[in-house]
């Protein structure tokens, strides 16, 4: 059966960053293979995803005496394709969530050349063996059709960027912090009004728009005051009176497979650029990323914490050690430094009234 269902396109215009923001995507993902085609000072490389290496691919026709393989004014060495052919074969024999292809184009549409014959294999493969993984071909738009018909992939799927912003809120929740009793304030620090609503909607409004889902953490007391139509997680019983650690804690035992961006609402100058940078900031082998200020203090509550922290985070629970600020340390999580305004944490009458002044609605 020819269904393509597990065959997706992606296409754009030449020249629009479609191999840059696939370099961006695959540094976050822990289930991609297939090869890449980056632009280095000038010159296209081969990316080999899975290896995370790199070898020169663009070459000038003078330059060198090896075997060249040309499209119009652009030449590349034959034995760059060769390993690329390589990479792409041996890919298939994995078990990958997704191969990528960067990319189809005029090479093997009109000479049967460059990534030829592997690219054929591969769409076969996919098409009629039914694989549990995904292929990804960068097709350039002006050769969109062409390539359709030419591998007769009718039924592929295609797609453009902002399928790599859903993709990349797979699995990550969103937790707003309410804090606790909130006593230097005087008043709950999550109802504050800075933007027009409570902090707390206002945090959870713009964490939708880069997370799956999104919690607002709160204790039993804070919880009937929740307006309808906001998803919550209450502190569990056993994670009482600890601080924040009883937020993440309380959300990783609900939902133990997700990784949680963790937000508090005394940081009245979080906007959705700072959230991003943050989730763009993510590594495989990191199990947090946190914000941090000029004076390299970390800040637990501007943090994205992954699922495989989770059981580092129980052991520390065990120990009683309950500071997320040591935990981060403890896991060494990736820093950013943040502002001065972002980093700023507003938990008194008067940080209020700067804080208001400064916000610019």
């Amino acid at each position: 059966m020819n269904s393509n269902c597990n065959i997706y396109i992606f296409s754009a215009p030449i020249q629009s960053g479609k191999t840059t923001l696939l370099m961006n995507w695959v540094e976050h993902q822990q289930n991609v293979c297939g090869i890449l085609n980056p632009e280095i000072d000038g010159r296209r490389k081969l990316f080999d995803i899975a290896a995370k290496s790199l070898i020169d691919f663009e070459t000038t026709a003078n330059t060198t005496t090896e075997e060249l393989i040309s499209v119009g004014r652009f030449h590349f060495y034959k034995k760059a394709f060769d390993h690329a052919q390589s990479i792409l074969l041996q890919s298939i024999k994995q078990n990958h969530e997704w191969l990528i292809v960067d990319e189809v184009g005029k090479l093997e549409l009109h000479q049967q050349k460059g990534l030829e014959p592997a690219i054929t294999h591969l769409i076969n493969h996919y098409k009629f063996k039914n694989p549990t993984g995904n292929l990804l071909l960068i097709i350039r738009d002006t050769l969109l059709n062409e390539c359709i018909l030419y591998y007769g992939l009718e039924n592929a799927t295609i797609i453009n960027k902002d399928f790599f912003s859903a993709q990349q809120k797979k699995d990550l929740y969103g937790l707003v912090v309410c804090g606790g009793q909130s006593k230097r304030m005087g008043t709950d620090k999550s109802l504050i009004d800075y933007h027009g609503k409570p902090q707390r909607y206002f945090l959870y409004d713009l964490l939708q728009s880069c997370c799956e889902k999104v919690f607002i953490s709160c204790n039993q007391s804070q919880l009937k005051n929740i307006s309808v139509g906001y998803e919550t997680i209450v502190d569990a019983p056993q994670h009482q009176n600890i601080g924040p650690m009883a937020a993440l804690l309380s959300a990783f035992e609900k939902y133990p497979n997700k990784s949680f961006v963790l937000i508090g609402c005394d940081y009245p100058f979080v906007n959705i650029t700072e959230i991003q940078t943050l989730i763009n900031a993510r590594e495989i082998n990191t199990m947090a990323v946190c914000y941090t200020n000029r004076q390299s203090f970390l800040e637990p509550l501007l943090a994205l914490y992954e699922n495989s922290s989770f059981a580092q985070l129980i052991n520390a629970f065990h120990h009683q050690n309950y500071s997320l600020r040591h935990f981060l340390e403890e896991v060494n999580a990736k820093q950013i430094i943040g502002s001065a305004e972002l980093t700023m944490s507003v938990d008194t009458p008067e940080a209020y009234q700067i804080a208001k002044a400064n916000i610019i609605r």
